[in-house]
């Protein structure tokens, strides 16, 4: 390896990083490189996480060293960070194509050699600025497809189509960029919860570039970290603070406020929140306990196509009034690992919340599960194939997939059987060409008499996962003489108010008391 050099001075919290400088990529107009930061204590036996950035300037002008700082933030944290450079008209008298060119390239040589850097090549993300931004999106657009982006007033976003095959991602913009239309655009058009776009109000194109202590590096940071560590690349809090000042003028277009990572919806006066408690290295979940005598634990599992989601403020929490206590975990998603890591993640984690019951202050005999969508088919799967102590007493499965050969034989809006369908993507490859894997992803291929109780909900128009694979689900339950309720609502989509309605709600609390009581 060549020589290591120390971190530059201006970048934030970064003790301990060191970075070397790699050439990736001859042309005709030179050698290229790339800078890349390594953690404290990093080898090249590690597998981390890993992000290369592209620097901004409209294809004409721009520096490497406009992201040192975020790289050697990232660093910092315990991921392996790369800012490249790229080929620009003014330096090298190339055009746009060669760019984007060279930094697939880029992306594409950080990936092949990432077990000499310590890299897992599965949680390979791509992020940059302006024109960077939409290098880093030429990734995906040329076929590879970066773990997540992480973007900053990308441009020429009005030239793409977000589809299902989108990475996720995290985008910043001001409300005074002229690009900011489009990216309203294109978050509109993306799959829900695909883009999470953060606006700062007044703010020009580039405000995130101030340097320091500047306030919008510290916030865009700041989020940058907690949309990282909500995928499971980090772990931890951020270790830089996010200014009091960013927060009134700083808001998600989903309209959420900024806020800490990681903290949780409203907590009921006297209701114990256990966070962030280590069930497996790596992962987390979150207990909330009400005070007297111990009750029946909820736990939400997360959807998000087994690729993105978070424990944050679980629906669960709903019953905390109603004499449960509740939790929600992470699990791996499926960059990080195919299946079957995440029902082994849910089994553990069920393991884990009976054996430190007694502890937390609920009944660890009475647990149920409850997820949407990939946590749905995830809650289902706990049900059907949790044993002993990884076993639970109920199960409400809201929208989840059941048999994925059978999710393209009805309309939807994706296809279900392409090689960058969720569906694929978890189990490691197409699903029919792979029907071993998929089979052993269904939950109806583990019912039996003792299955647990189960609650199923399904909205008629979900333009996702069609309605028969609750269907399926729900014949193989009662044909193997265990119980199941089937609830289809008229006119619900992929979630949505239906299934948060008051009656709604009501159903699965009934259903709950029932089961857990």
């Amino acid at each position: 390896m060549k020589k290591w050099l120390l971190l530059p001075a201006f970048c934030l919290a970064v003790s301990g990083v060191t970075r070397q400088e790699i050439v990736y990529r001859e042309t005709p107009e030179g050698k290229l490189a790339m800078t890349v930061f390594y953690p404290h204590g990093w080898t090249a036996a590690d597998r981390r996480p890993g992000i290369v950035f592209f620097f901004g300037g409209g294809f004409i002008n721009g520096d490497r060293k406009q992201f040192y700082s975020k790289a050697g933030y990232l660093a910092s944290r315990g991921m392996v960070a790369a800012s490249a450079e790229y080929r620009v008209k003014n330096k090298h008298q190339t055009s746009r194509e060669d760019a984007l060119l060279d930094c697939q390239a880029a992306y594409g040589w950080l990936k092949s050699h990432a077990s000499e850097h310590g890299i897992d090549p599965l949680k390979l993300s791509a992020g940059g600025g302006s024109a960077g931004a939409a290098c880093a999106l030429s990734i995906h657009q040329n076929g590879d497809r970066p773990a997540s982006f992480v973007l900053f007033n990308p441009a020429y976003l009005e030239t793409l189509t977000p589809n299902e095959s989108l990475p996720p991602s995290i985008q910043f913009f001001g409300t005074a960029d002229p690009f900011y239309p489009a990216a309203k655009a294109y978050w509109r058009a993306a799959p829900k919860g695909r883009v999470e776009l953060f606006v700062a109000k007044g703010q020009p194109h580039g405000f995130f570039n101030d340097q320091g202590d500047g306030v919008w590096h510290a916030t865009t940071s700041y989020l940058m970290d907690s949309f990282l560590t909500a995928r499971g690349f980090l772990t931890g809090k951020p270790t830089i603070s996010l200014p009091e000042s960013s927060k009134a003028v700083m808001y998600s277009e989903a309209g959420l406020g900024v806020s800490p990572a990681g903290k949780p919806a409203q907590v009921p006066a006297g209701v114990s929140a256990h966070l962030n408690l280590e069930y497996k290295p790596g992962l987390l979940l979150d207990v909330f306990v009400p005070g007297g005598t111990p009750k029946p634990l909820i736990v939400w599992i997360h959807g998000g196509g087994w690729e993105q989601g978070n424990k944050e403020n679980p629906p669960s929490m709903k019953m905390l009034e109603q004499g449960f206590a509740a939790a929600s975990i992470r699990y791996r998603l499926s960059q990080e690992a195919p299946m079957p890591a995440q029902i082994e993640d849910c089994l553990a984690a069920i393991r884990y919340l009976r054996a430190n019951a007694a502890k937390l202050g609920y009944d660890g005999t009475k647990i149920g599960v409850w997820g949407a969508s990939a946590g749905g088919h995830l809650a289902a799967l706990t049900g059907t194939r949790g044993k002993g102590d990884a076993s639970v007493q109920a199960v409400v499965d809201w929208f989840g997939p059941t048999d994925f050969r059978r999710m393209s034989n009805w309309p939807t809006r994706i296809d279900h059987n392409s090689p960058a369908s969720p569906e694929s993507r978890l189990i490691g490859g197409p699903v029919q060409q792979n029907g071993l894997l998929s089979g052993l992803a269904n939950p109806a291929a583990y019912v039996h008499a003792g299955t647990p109780p189960f609650l199923i909900e399904h909205g008629d128009a979900d333009p996702l996962v069609p309605m028969e694979q609750s269907e399926l689900l729900h014949a193989a339950l009662l044909k193997a003489g265990a119980s199941s309720e089937f609830v289809g609502l008229h006119g619900a989509g992929h979630g949505g108010p239906e299934f948060m309605s008051p009656a709604n709600l009501e159903r699965v609390l009934a259903f709950f008391r029932r089961t857990l009581r």
